[in-house]
């Protein structure tokens, strides 16, 4: 009835699924916001938590949880659970509203992006107004996990009842809010895999680019060697060069062309390498011998 799932609209080219994270695709400041200013509203806690629940934004949460079930090892398990139970079970359309062990009711929804839950949208810690609470058995909780009772019952205090009728407005709110969130999502996704391809495809043309300059240079009918200026060591060198200096090339890679310069050309060479050094768009020719 709260079908959260991604649809795009028909101009909209489907992309294939791949790794992304919920907050990779939302900003986590503006939802914060969102999440306060929702909470204020609605009365109760608002979360949203990602697959492996993580709090990506919250607020409201109540101290009863937060200051006890969250705290104390046994209770902290029925807060595990819970969770368990809500995470399996949102794989499908419908949302799921729990009662935890802990004794408060929570309500959370999938949100699916690509075919993929990514993250859930919770409302919850709450009372129907229409229940019975049972104070005695909160007070015996208390006891048997050794909480401080007064303080306890005060945070219990503090637990918003809620009616079924504005529960279920909050569930309405809630899908349009998760739908909201999910188009955004999904939009940022659409531009993000757009980025990807161009940077693919950018790539790729420099790839083909490097073999085509490959190709020239191995290939070039006159010598040619590309020399580091800071230290003038030989970085490429074709074959026709290594051929005309006369020595192989594994043998003057990574050497510098003083080391194959003429003793009485290398303070002429030196020159040279110092403007380069301090130009490197400066051109220049200079007929020299190599020994």
């Amino acid at each position: 009835m709260y079908a959260l799932k991604t649809t795009a609209d028909n101009s909209t080219a489907s992309v294939s699924n791949s790794e992304f994270a919920f907050s990779d695709l939302v900003d986590i400041a503006d939802l914060q916001e969102l999440v306060t200013h929702f909470s204020e509203l609605a009365g109760c806690a608002i979360a949203v938590l990602d697959v492996n629940n993580t709090i990506l934004s919250s607020a409201r949460w109540q101290k009863i949880c937060t200051c006890f079930h969250r705290i104390h090892p046994e209770t902290n398990k029925n807060c595990l659970e819970s969770d368990s139970f809500i995470r399996q079970n949102l794989k499908t359309e419908t949302p799921i509203a729990y009662k935890c062990k802990n004794g408060l009711w929570d309500v959370s929804y999938p949100i699916i992006i690509e075919g993929r839950h990514i993250a859930n949208i919770f409302f919850g810690q709450f009372f129907f107004d229409d229940q019975v609470i049972d104070i005695s058995w909160f007070a015996s909780q208390a006891e048997k996990y050794a909480f401080d009772k007064m303080e306890y019952l005060g945070c219990l205090d503090e637990v918003p009842t809620i009616s079924r009728k504005r529960v279920e407005t909050l569930k309405q709110f809630s899908a349009i809010l998760a739908k909201m969130i999910t188009k955004t999502a999904y939009s940022s996704l659409l531009l993000k895999k757009e980025k990807i391809e161009e940077l693919r495809n950018a790539n790729q043309r420099l790839e083909e680019s490097e073999i085509k300059f490959r190709k020239l240079f191995e290939q070039a009918g006159v010598g040619v060697a590309q020399i580091e200026t800071s230290t003038g060591r030989f970085v490429k060198i074709n074959k026709k060069f290594a051929d005309i200096i006369g020595y192989p090339v594994n043998e003057m890679m990574h050497r510098t062309f003083l080391d194959f310069t003429h003793p009485e050309d290398i303070a002429e060479s030196k020159h040279y390498k110092s403007m380069l050094t301090h130009d490197k768009n400066a051109e220049f020719s200079i007929d020299k011998r190599y020994i």
